[in-house]
């Protein structure tokens, strides 16, 4: 069935057996990144997320085959969707969207192989990344806290005390003279938290860090 599923333009295939710790199956790989079958493989693609944001999408992969190992999964209704950038075998980085989804499962209905659909969505020029995991069975909530603990990992403690100031709608120079610290070393924390998770401006990293109760983890 997977080999004469058809790939647009654009698009790659491939499946990870996870009882071989191996690529079993891939096809449209080499015109979208450029690795031969012999290179793709479980560690490369390990080892290509952009260094920014290896991090987190090696925290939603591990939370969602985490979850694919100890629960009974549906292979209709189980699903894996996350953007981010990967590295082309030319050394340029490429926004993808991955679609992961169930492809075997034992007897008792855990995940032993998953089938992933990849797609150049670089013309779009997301400007952060983004995953869903759908499913029934699926607590959204202890999934997402699962993925997001490694946000709270790439925070250092002053800038976890400067979130929680900047939540309670304080300046920068309010918070400098809290922490008895410069405004520029405050300004300096916030530019760097931006950066670790992708977002624009402090509203932005405000609202996100209430939704998903980052300084909470």
């Amino acid at each position: 069935m997977i080999n004469h599923m058809p790939l647009m333009r654009g698009q790659g295939l491939y499946v990870v057996d996870y009882v071989d710790q191996k690529i079993s199956f891939q096809k449209g790989i080499e015109d979208l990144l450029g690795y031969s079958p012999e290179e793709y493989t479980i560690e490369l693609i390990t080892n290509s997320y952009h260094p920014e944001e290896e991090d987190r999408i090696g925290a939603i992969v591990k939370s969602a085959l985490e979850f694919g190992f100890n629960n009974p999964v549906s292979m209709v209704e189980c699903k894996l969707f996350v953007t981010n950038r990967v590295r082309c075998k030319s050394g340029k980085y490429k926004w993808l969207l991955r679609q992961s989804a169930p492809l075997e499962t034992s007897r008792n209905g855990f995940m032993i192989s998953n089938v992933n659909l990849i797609t150049d969505i670089d013309f779009m020029k997301p400007e952060k990344i983004s995953w869903l995991m759908t499913g029934d069975n699926i607590d959204q909530d202890a999934f997402n806290k699962k993925v997001l603990s490694a946000y709270c990992d790439l925070f250092t403690q002053r800038e976890l005390e400067i979130l929680d100031l900047l939540i309670r709608r304080m300046s920068s120079k309010e918070i400098a003279d809290q922490l008895f610290v410069s405004k520029n070393t405050v300004d300096t924390h916030r530019r760097n938290m931006l950066k670790k998770v992708g977002l624009k401006n402090s509203i932005e990293l405000i609202e996100f860090v209430k939704r998903y109760q980052i300084n909470e983890l």
